[in-house]
């Protein structure tokens, strides 16, 4: 038997304690959900449950925690629950819990790991794939991370990303040992220390650094035979006036330092690619391709208490893709909707010009005119000019800067 514990603070679609079952390899596993502290700390006390905290009924599982009542006591009193946090304000116990911050900002983590925790506090981070890790585990990957971040702080978002891309593709992809845990290659607690890298480590090293330097992105991932990840980046780049969705491959790049192939493509070329490849888009989560799947249902609907309540989930993501941007507009329940998910569609196919990207590649590495434009040439934005326009790109930019 296993049990977990899960506390969900202000959850709105909750009142009081439920519980789900599983059964997998010969194992009954017992999640307790509560969506508040005092709720845990009420069962705690009493240790009661019945039927009606059960969210699907299952015979085999009750009988079996009926037949094991003991057991599931004792796994209770020894596991440490999971606080999972969405601000600063709600929390409310420290000791003794595992604190789950992947969903707070930066600055927040960073209050929380420096001036709250304590030594029985542990944590869950979105860099570390659901890893639990000690205070001082946390404290040495946040100052790695902030370290790196300090020396690109006076760089725009595209020059940041563009070092930070830099920065990884020198890790060769290489997958831990068969008697060594998968989160050693994706895990930002292990990555940032050993060899092993794979695609989720590529994105979660990324994605850190971003995140400390205030860059939205999030992980994209595809299945094939196997599982792939890569990253989106939500770009406002005031310096060169690019504001667009776009995507980053690091593990497709990798070590090949005469690339730009797979360098903030636009969102929607990288899902061309990757179709190409045989890979389809595998997490629905994702903001950009949930958003696609809603509007597609929703121009298929036909009950009108169907249509209004996906037309508020459609507002509410194209308000978080803005929000993402850092583009100050929020569009209201009435508008032209066929319009304004257009618009978000016109920003996943944002091009970015060579000339843009020579300044670019020599904010973090000055390149002689022809292996810079050797490097830009392989890129999606240079690729998709006209080839009367590649002939003027090329000569401008093999011209000396004087």
């Amino acid at each position: 038997m296993q049990v977990n514990i899960i506390i969900i603070p202000d959850n709105e679609e909750a009142i009081y304690m439920h519980i789900t079952t599983n059964y997998i390899d010969n194992l009954y596993t017992y999640t307790l959900f509560f969506p508040s502290t005092k709720n845990y700390l009420d069962f705690i006390k009493s240790k009661k449950i019945y039927i009606s905290d059960f969210e699907e009924y299952n015979k085999d599982h009750l009988d079996y925690l009926k037949n094991n009542l003991d057991e599931f006591t004792k796994q209770v009193a020894n596991t440490m629950p999971i606080y999972i946090l969405f601000d600063l304000e709600s929390i409310d116990i420290i000791d003794n819990v595992i604190l789950d911050i992947s969903n707070l900002s930066w600055n927040d983590k960073l209050l929380i790991i420096n001036n709250i925790a304590t030594e029985n506090t542990y944590f869950m981070d979105k860099y570390t794939v659901n890893e639990i890790i000690s205070l001082e585990e946390i404290k040495c990957i946040y100052q790695i991370i902030t370290d790196i971040a300090s020396n690109l702080i006076n760089k725009s978002p595209l020059e940041q990303i563009y070092s930070i891309y830099n920065l990884l593709k020198e890790r060769p992809y290489l997958r831990e040992q068969e008697n060594e845990s998968t989160l050693v290659s994706r895990s930002l607690n292990h990555i940032l220390y050993t060899e092993p890298i794979v695609c989720i480590g590529y994105c979660n090293f990324f994605m850190a650094i971003c995140d400390a330097l205030g860059i939205n992105t999030s992980t994209i991932k595809w299945k094939n035979e196997e599982s792939h990840a890569s990253n989106m980046c939500f770009i406002n780049d005031s310096k060169y006036n690019i504001v667009g969705i776009f995507a980053m491959d690091i593990t497709w790049d990798n070590t090949k330092y005469d690339t730009l192939k797979n360098f903030l493509n636009p969102l929607l070329i990288e899902e061309t690619i990757k179709k190409m490849s045989g890979f389809t888009i595998k997490d629905s989560n994702n903001i950009f391709y949930s958003l696609v799947s809603d509007y597609q249902e929703y121009n298929h609907l036909e009950n009108e208490s169907d249509i209004l309540n996906k037309r508020k989930i459609i507002i509410d993501k194209i308000n978080e893709i803005y929000s993402l941007l850092k583009i100050n507009k929020k569009i209201e329940f009435i508008c032209d909707i066929d319009k304004e998910v257009w618009e978000i569609f016109k920003l996943s196919y944002v091009i970015i010009s060579p000339y843009i990207l020579k300044s670019i590649i020599n904010s973090d590495n000055k390149l002689d005119d022809e292996t810079c434009l050797e490097l830009i040439q392989t890129s999606f934005h240079y690729q998709t000019l006209p080839n009367e326009s590649k002939l003027l790109t090329n000569k401008l930019l093999r011209t000396k800067e004087r």
